[in-house]
């Protein structure tokens, strides 16, 4: 890619560069109704400030790759233009833009841009983070695929959906005869504006002054987008009429394939007969008939009852891009650092937010109330290690002495909507506390438990609790986690919004293999010949020499199976078990909820192979895996794996299966994907102990690049020094 080009748009318009960015959007994302120039010219009007920038690159052909508008907005920092009326931010760029070139083609030396709401499906941005680059979390939206016919989706909705639905359907039949209107005609476009803005003036909207009326500009806005959208029959205003009165109305734009709902308001007069969700059924029922196979895309933080409409979800990030891995390395300590100098506490609520939320913890699992317990089983990465079980056999026998566990929860409106699961060290004298998630060496994959629609603050909330309850509290680390991940992602910035400086870190890598519709043939047609060949042919030798596998889920051949494992695990080149008692419990555990699947490979009576796998939720996770070393040469572990990973395909019962930790060759082997687990680490720099943590941190993650070049230079050095060995050639 050539360099940036930067051009101001001063007049708040993309003047010459429109044609040019309307057809980027039509080459990379089909024409994508929020980045068409329709939409992105109506915000810069409407809302821009004249201080915008239009950025741009080209290929070779003189042709634009990559397009984004930026705004300034402090010494150094730069964020993508993103008005509240914007549901993402328009950037057009494909995968593998040079983002340094952008940053450093910026004026006044741009240390940070802020790349805010990013439909990673719809951008060429990164989807994890770097030495250059951080993720945050946004929330998540949903879509409805229009596919298959709207009797088919509804059927697949939940039963207490379509029953409440039926209920407001009477409700609003008492009403009178309801009419469902689709305004297409730039005509009707007009007054449909001006109905949907009277809608939202009488509501909740109109009292906090966020409604759509001419003074906000938000009306002219609507209005003038949704009318040049009408000219290609892209606008609809779907309207919900009982007699004369107009109860609810939705917004909505269509291009490429996708329709997106902007805006959404009702009458609350009638609020009992929920008219937004009545008028949805309606919106959805007529977009399978007028466009079946497209998309209706929402673009809503969508919480646990909203999800309940949609076929499929999305996360929304903001990204930000740091000038070096040095600005990165110090950026936590800065904004951590303004906070303790301007003498302010962290503000985590927001108004009346106290009013509604309540903290309490417990000390075990057993003590979780039954929708805690519920939550920590649905949410998260959907791995039984975030489940209530497995910290109980973790609570029972996985840690160590002078361990005190916690489960911090969060409630509102009487339900749980967070649990934190947490280890709280002593209180030192001089260092404070130190709290860590309720994980150790076992652990591959650790999250909070969080309901849909959690937001920042309210975990916030729940962190600062946890602050004060064993307040002073120096450090806190929580690892291993998924890097992109929803609840990491809110868990840092939770721990940001409560003043701590907080620094990723990298935890290992994580082998894995998407096995949703496959089978073993299909597995194996996957591999290379000699891969195939170093299954099969070991696996004919085994049987030749009377070898027997066995896979063991539960029952009276579970004692047997177990003793088997502990006799392999013996003979085995590994490492004595730390706490073989936790591992045993977890073994009947599994089984109890039907989970396991301990493989055991016999050969004359002796157990010579084992094999811990758990399978939950529509995953496999590999757990332990070992053999006797006097039986190297019957390449007895890959037989086993073969034998498991057969009879797990063939069950046809899950779309993952998960090597879990570290990067060994043998795994890569096996499976066909790698991501990584990351942790983070937050000091509070109101004690001694964690200020001084956060500056040896920060100077660190500074020196260790140029540290590394150092000893490389001094590697290439050496070699370059080492007396060279005559080989009789003539040079």
């Amino acid at each position: 890619m050539s360099r940036w080009n930067i051009h101001p748009l001063p007049q708040n318009t993309l003047g010459e560069f429109t044609q040019a960015w309307d057809a980027l959007n039509d080459h990379l994302w089909d024409g994508h109704p929020l980045l068409a120039s329709h939409f992105v010219e109506g915000l810069l009007r409407s809302f821009g400030t004249g201080g915008e920038t239009l950025c741009t690159a080209s290929g070779d052909d003189g042709q634009a790759v990559a397009m984004l508008i930026l705004v300034r907005i402090g010494a150094g920092r730069w964020s993508s233009f993103l008005p509240s009326q914007a549901p993402i931010s328009p950037v057009l760029m494909q995968d593998g833009a040079d983002l340094h070139s952008l940053i450093c083609a910026l004026p006044g030396r741009a240390q940070t841009i802020d790349f805010l709401s990013i439909d990673s499906r719809f951008c060429g941005l990164p989807t994890s983070p770097s030495s250059e680059v951080d993720l945050s979390w946004h929330g998540l939206t949903m879509d409805i695929d229009l596919s298959g016919g709207f009797e088919a989706y509804w059927q697949a909705r939940p039963a207490k959906l379509r029953m409440a639905m039926r209920r407001y359907e009477r409700k609003l039949l008492e009403l009178g005869q309801a009419e469902h209107r689709v305004l297409q005609t730039a005509d009707e476009i007009g007054s449909a504006v001006e109905r949907y803005g009277r809608i939202e003036q009488a509501g909740w909207k109109g009292r906090a002054g966020t409604a759509v009326t001419p003074a906000s500009g938000q009306q002219s806005f609507y209005l003038e987008t949704l009318q040049l959208f009408a000219a290609g029959a892209g606008a609809q205003i779907h309207e919900l009429w009982v007699g004369d009165h107009l109860i609810a109305s939705r917004l909505v734009i269509r291009r490429g394939g996708l329709l997106v709902t902007l805006k959404t308001t009702y009458d609350e007069a009638f609020a009992s007969c929920a008219p937004g969700r009545l008028l949805l059924v309606r919106l959805i029922t007529w977009a399978f008939e007028a466009h079946p196979g497209e998309r209706i895309e929402f673009y809503t933080n969508a919480n646990h009852d909203q999800l309940q409409w949609s076929t499929g979800s999305q996360p929304i990030h903001h990204l930000t891009l740091f000038r070096s891995a040095a600005v990165k390395a110090g950026w936590p300590l800065l904004g951590a650092g303004r906070q303790l100098m301007a003498g302010r506490r962290p503000a985590v609520l927001t108004p009346d937010m106290d009013n509604e939320l309540l903290t309490t913890q417990v000390s075990t699992p057993q003590e979780l109330p039954p929708d805690a317990r519920a939550l920590m089983d649905v949410t998260g990465p959907k791995s039984l290690q975030c489940g209530p079980d497995w910290y109980a056999s973790l609570c029972g026998q996985g840690l160590a002495g002078g361990e005190k566990a916690q489960f911090h929860l969060l409630s509102q409106g009487g339900n749980i909507i967070a649990v934190l699961p947490v280890i709280v060290g002593a209180r030192r004298r001089f260092t404070g506390r130190q709290i860590e998630a309720l994980a150790n060496y076992y652990t591959a994959i650790y999250a909070p438990a969080l309901a849909p629609g959690v937001e920042i603050n309210e975990l916030a909330y729940l962190v600062a609790a946890v602050l004060a309850q064993h307040h002073p509290v120096s450090r806190l680390r929580f690892a291993p986690m998924e890097p992109a991940g929803r609840e990491t992602m809110l868990l840092r910035r939770a721990l940001e919004r409560c003043g701590l400086a907080t620094f990723p870190y990298f935890c290992f890598g994580n082998w894995y293999l998407p096995a949703k519709g496959l089978d073993w043939p299909g597995y194996l047609a996957l591999r290379s010949s000699k891969e195939r060949s170093n299954i099969q042919r070991p696996s004919r030798k085994f049987a030749a020499e009377g070898g027997v596998l066995e896979i063991i889920t539960s029952g009276d051949r579970l004692p047997a199976a177990i003793d088997a494992y502990w006799r392999v695990y013996g003979n085995s080149w590994k490492q004595d078990e730390p706490r073989p008692a936790f591992v045993t419990d977890l073994i009947h555990t599994a089984a109890e909820r039907g989970w396991l699947r301990l493989g055991v490979a016999w050969l004359k009576d002796e157990p010579i192979a084992a094999q811990l796998w758990f399978v939950s939720q529509g995953r496999a996770e590999i757990y332990k895996v070992a053999y006797d070393e006097a039986f190297t040469r019957l390449s007895i572990g890959t037989v086993l794996t073969a034998h498991m990973m057969e009879g797990l395909l063939s069950e046809g019962s899950v779309a993952e299966v998960d090597y879990l930790m570290g990067d060994d060759s043998y795994k890569s082997a096996w499976m066909s994907q790698r991501r990584e687990r990351w942790g983070y680490v937050a000091y509070n720099l109101r004690t001694v102990t964690g200020l001084a943590g956060a500056l040896r941190e920060t100077a660190w993650r500074i020196l260790k690049p140029s540290l590394r070049r150092a000893a490389a230079l001094s590697r290439t050095g050496k070699a370059n020094s080492a007396p060279q060995i005559a080989t009789g050639k003539t040079p």
